[in-house]
């Protein structure tokens, strides 16, 4: 559940030696993408030291030590352009470059590692719930985040979901609260789960400079290559991504080499001397394509998020795997780290297509309750059964799957004093997708969710794009109105539409754009429910501003009953800006207009009680303070309607620290109000949160809130107090919980919710 919000890394302090050697260096072994390498004794190497793998004169791979032995290194293999074998020749890189920073490692992390820094600070700043955003909750085709000091977003802001070192989805912020944003999902690459990271979408960090090459590396003539050889991809240190109380998860998996049951020691660089101690030593319990989750074995000292991971040997099993490969690969004519033969299907020998699916997601098990301490006694209970689950690269393929559903059991005590049980059973979404990123046609097929390109809160079909260019493709999409809340799929509609979508985004540039124009049909029984063009636009740069645009343009109908209902009108208009004038002080606008929209499923509807009225309202907002110090957001807004003099008024203010005297713990108070024709009141609110090392949190709530009927001066008042917090019970397990004790006019009762579940 702990993610890094910018991906960093140690700085290697050790230099490479100078002198050379009576006897070289030689390749002892290689083995899953690792090299041993004999050292003789008037070598001296240390963690970080850049090899470089010669045979002949010609240069074959980089690496890099991680882990030293009696006249021993391991090294992790980070560029290769031709086989190793055991004998090759290994010299040290060119004196003076240092190893490249490790991503896996923060800049907390870092920080802590430094001469004289304060271990409780900087696990503090570490932290992901004083630090970084978080998903407190999977909704709906939306989530709810967590808000912190250090990274103030507005309404129309764009935020990206991290997993690991990996992108998983992109969020657009719509309503915004004093703790927390509620944020459509506009992209999902992963199902997103509670506990995943959220940052801004902004410009990543530069990559670090490759080292210079030798300076005078001895030239040899080279014979003509039958075949062109592929670079793989520069390996990355593994480094120790979240930590729990009996279960350390590492940011690395299968595809860097490890295997289940394999040992791996827990280092960490003295900052001064570049050697590196032991802190602890590790299994592997589960393994996955990037990640992996271990036992502890043994600890010498406290493991953070950060520690370098220096795998041991293959178990038996995995290194008989290896051995097979290894033949294979040497009887093709080359040495044991080059590619291996192919197998069935043009497959390496021994691929599984099993292992090949990336799959990622969260099962859980949900229990609420509410006991109704006013005079109906209605008391409610539910049971659920809740189902998250990403398949990437279904075996080995560019094709993906999404699966979201939820079965439920509900039971309402009656108040004639009986009971009422009835099923709940849902199903949000079963979509399988092609999107490879090279693809020129893309396409979803299934129950789609809501989304920039559907304009539905579900379609039972499809939707294909075309990339015409780099920027500029065209699509379409057509299938039935779904109701999320069935599990079949029957439907007496139908929905289609064409869209043309412009989008500017480059990776390591701060400014994006995008536009979407659609042309939208719904129709009920073969009759025409609603016809209207949409439009939606995003621009920004960086977190520096942004800006938000959606509207929707609906064309006029004329059925029998109702010949002048209707008329072509612009109904939707949403806008919203933000500009940060530094990284203390940030200020948004917004404005909308909306009106209803009179549909088949309203056509009965008395003329007299739906209101087609145009209502428009706007809000300013001011974020003030930075990371280390109180921060608070201020807000005020207004909404009319239209032929009407009334207007009414809202206004909020919350002040917060989100780490207390370095006690890992937030202490804030919100306040909000409203003035309007019929009604006026407040609500206000403290909050006091604990984190926990292990990932474990605490929450304390207190409300209250005041409303006044000004037509009658009735007043009606409402007090609540919660207590919420999260556990991580170890093996990938969670428990969330919540319990709340409300009095008032309107609510007088408790609540109690549950939920174990299991990340995938």
């Amino acid at each position: 559940m702990s993610f890094l919000l910018c991906l960093f890394s140690f700085a290697a302090l050790a230099a490479a030696q100078g002198g050379t050697a009576s006897r070289p260096m030689t390749v002892a072994r290689v083995v899953a993408g690792r090299v041993d390498v004999d050292v003789p004794g008037t070598e001296r190497l240390a963690i970080g030291t850049r090899l470089v793998v010669e045979r002949d004169g010609v240069k074959l791979a980089d690496l890099e030590v991680t882990m030293l032995g009696n006249h021993k290194a391991s090294c992790r293999i980070e560029r290769m352009s031709g086989a190793i074998a055991g004998g090759d020749l290994v010299r040290l890189a060119v004196p003076g470059s240092a190893p490249a920073p490790a991503s896996g490692a923060s800049g907390a992390t870092r920080a802590a590692a430094s001469s004289g820094a304060d271990p409780k600070a900087a696990f503090a700043v570490e932290h992901p719930g004083n630090q970084t955003m978080i998903v407190r909750r999977v909704l709906r085709g939306a989530v709810d985040i967590s808000l912190v000091d250090s990274q103030p977003v507005a309404v129309g802001d764009r935020l990206v979901v991290e997993r690991g070192s990996q992108v998983i989805g992109e969020l657009e912020v719509v309503l915004m609260g004093e703790h927390s944003a509620t944020c459509r999902i506009d992209r999902e690459i992963r199902p997103i789960t509670q506990g995943d990271r959220v940052r801004p979408l902004e410009v990543a960090p530069a990559p670090a400079p490759e080292p210079a090459p030798a300076s005078q590396e001895p030239v040899a003539p080279a014979p003509a290559p039958a075949a062109e050889t592929a670079v793989p991809e520069k390996a990355q240190p593994i480094r120790v991504r979240q930590v729990l109380a009996e279960e350390i998860f590492l940011d690395a998996g299968r595809l860097a080499g490890l295997a289940a049951g394999q040992r791996v020691k827990v280092v960490r660089p003295d900052a001064a001397s570049g050697v590196a101690a032991d802190i602890a030593e590790l299994e592997i319990a589960f393994i996955a394509s990037r990640s992996a989750s271990c036992t502890i074995i043994e600890t010498k000292a406290a493991i953070e998020v950060g520690d370098l991971v220096i795998p041991g040997p293959l178990p038996a099993s995995a290194m008989a795997a290896a051995a097979e490969d290894g033949a294979a690969t040497a009887a093709a004519g080359g040495g044991t780290s080059a590619p291996g033969g192919q197998g069935k299907g043009g497959k390496p020998p021994g691929w599984d297509p099993a292992e090949h699916t990336d799959y990622s997601g969260s099962i859980a098990l949900r229990y609420q309750g509410f006991r109704d301490g006013g005079p109906a006694g209605r008391d409610f209970n539910q049971e659920s059964a809740l189902i998250n689950i990403y398949a990437g690269h279904l075996g080995g393929s560019k094709f993906d799957f999404r699966l979201r559903g939820t079965a439920s059991r509900e039971q309402i005590q009656l108040s004639s004093g009986g009971t009422e049980s009835r099923d709940n059973d849902r199903l949000y979404e079963a979509t399988l997708s092609y999107e490879p990123p090279e693809a020129r046609f893309t396409y979803q097929v299934g129950r789609l969710i809501s989304g920039p390109l559907v304009g539905f809160d579900y379609l039972d079909g499809g939707v294909g794009e075309f990339h015409a260019t780099r920027r500029f493709s065209l699509g379409a999409f057509y299938g039935s109105r779904s109701n999320g809340d069935q599990i079949d799929f029957a439907s007496p509609g139908r929905a289609y539409g064409g869209f043309v979508h412009w989008l500017d985004q480059t990776v390591g540039k701060p400014f994006y754009a995008e536009y979407l124009l659609e042309a939208i049909g719904d129709y009920l029984g073969g009759e025409a429910n609603r016809e209207y063009l949409s439009f939606y636009g995003r621009q920004g740069s960086g977190s520096r501003w942004s800006l938000y645009e959606r509207a929707e343009f609906d064309l006029g109908h004329k059925w029998e009953d109702r010949p002048n209902a209707n008329s072509s009108q612009l109904s939707n208009v949403l806008f919203s800006g933000s500009y940060s004038v530094s990284k203390a002080v940030r200020f948004g606008v917004s404005y909308d207009q909306s009106r209803q929209i009179l549909t088949l499923d309203d056509r009965f509807t008395p003329e007299e009680l739906f209101d087609n009225s145009l209502r428009e309202g706007y809000r300013v907002t001011a974020y003030l303070g930075s990371a280390k110090s109180v921060r608070g957001n201020f807000s005020a807004g207004q909404r009319w309607k239209q032929g009407s003099p009334d207007r009414s008024l809202t206004y909020n203010a919350n002040v917060y620290h989100s780490n207390v005297f370095n006690w890992n713990m937030l202490i804030g108070a919100d306040y909000s109000g409203f003035s309007g024709d019929t009604s006026e009141g407040f609500r206000a609110g403290l909050r006091i949160q604990k984190y926990f090392r292990s990932g474990h949190d605490l929450e304390l709530t207190f409300g209250t809130s005041s409303t006044e009927l000004l037509a009658t001066r009735e007043v009606r008042e409402n007090r609540w107090l919660r207590l919420s917090g999260t556990l991580q019970l170890g093996r990938r397990f969670y428990l969330l919980g919540e319990f709340e004790s409300a009095t008032g006019d309107d609510l007088e009762g408790e609540r109690l919710f549950l939920q174990l579940g299991y990340r995938l």
